[in-house]
């Protein structure tokens, strides 16, 4: 080892000299190297440099190639963040798309079987007429069970409510013997009330009794003729069709998709049914939605029924 750093010297020493007289000194001998150890002497110390020329430069490639690796790194996490969020959006729309089908399935159900399948809004429509229907029912007992008194039980009204739009709403049914039964009982109390200690004879009684049953007959045609003079409006006014409806008659949601779609293609209730999921689950806002099944649905009481039921549906 001691000989070869020897040699160093000697090699730096022979380059100093060839410097000088590369720069014209013609006195400086370039030594001839005779023996063949210290021709490869020579050699090796070329190859050491050569080898040290060649290893700069590989770590100046290293580097930048370290510098680009570092580069494809960040985009490589940049492009994984973003593979993430769109797996994500991906799911979301996935999720949204199978509620969707889910409503629109529900709202096909409901038109076909009935109210096995209805929504919290139609649930509530149908027990509020329920409500109202068994209300009216029970308030016309109680009335006639009060002018009746506790021994005789009150007779029966025959008060039907019927919620379908096909037929006109049905009137009270009152005999013509309880209408004289409450109209006697009403006197009755009106006497035992008044000042006058004596009650009223029986011939006064009846014949106060038959004024009132006239004067309610009477007020009964004109009532008849008012109606059918409104029926022949409403017929002028919406065409004479075998439909006739009501301003006041208000229909449940499953009837009400029942009686749009006989009157829509499949098409048009299928787009219709996805507006109305849309509705539910928050997508379209109530006056979008009124907006976009207003020329799907051409009957215009219907259509209105569909606004209530929309607004109602919004405001609760």
């Amino acid at each position: 080892m001691c000989e070869f750093s020897q040699w160093i010297l000697k090699t730096k020493i022979l380059r100093e000299k060839a410097a000088r007289y590369a720069n014209g000194n013609t006195r400086v001998q370039v030594p001839v190297f005779t023996t063949t150890r210290s021709s490869k002497v020579y050699s090796l110390i070329i190859s050491i440099s050569q080898l040290e020329h060649e290893n700069s430069s590989l770590k100046i490639k290293n580097n930048e190639f370290e510098a680009q690796i570092k580069a494809l790194q960040s985009e490589k996490r940049d492009l994984l963040f973003g593979v993430q969020e769109w797996k994500e959006k991906y799911s979301n729309v996935k999720r949204s798309a199978a509620q969707l089908e889910n409503f629109r399935k529900s709202i096909l159900s409901v038109v076909e079987f009935g109210t096995g399948l209805d929504s919290p809004v139609q649930e509530q429509t149908r027990l509020q007429f329920r409500d109202s229907h068994t209300n009216s029912r029970k308030s016309s007992k109680e009335d006639i069970d009060a002018l009746n008194g506790n021994n005789r039980p009150g007779r029966k009204m025959s008060y039907v409510l019927d919620a379908s739009i096909l037929q006109d709403e049905q009137k009270p049914a009152i005999h013509e013997d309880d209408h004289s039964f409450q109209i006697t009982q009403s006197y009755f109390k009106e006497s035992q009330m008044s000042n006058n200690d004596k009650p009223l004879d029986m011939e006064q009684l009846h014949s106060r009794i038959q004024d009132s049953l006239s004067k309610s007959a009477s007020l009964e045609n004109v009532n008849n003729f008012e109606s059918d003079l409104n029926n022949t409006t409403n017929k002028h006014k919406f065409g004479d069709s075998k439909t006739f409806y009501h301003d006041t008659v208000s229909i449940d949601a499953p009837t009400l998709y029942k009686k749009i779609k006989k009157i829509v293609t499949t098409e048009q209730f299928e787009k219709f049914a996805g507006i109305i999921s849309r509705f539910n689950t928050r997508q379209l806002t109530p006056e979008a939605t009124i907006q976009q099944i207003t020329p799907i649905i051409p009957d215009e009481f219907l259509l209105d029924q569909m606004r209530k039921l929309v607004i109602s549906a919004s405001i609760q």
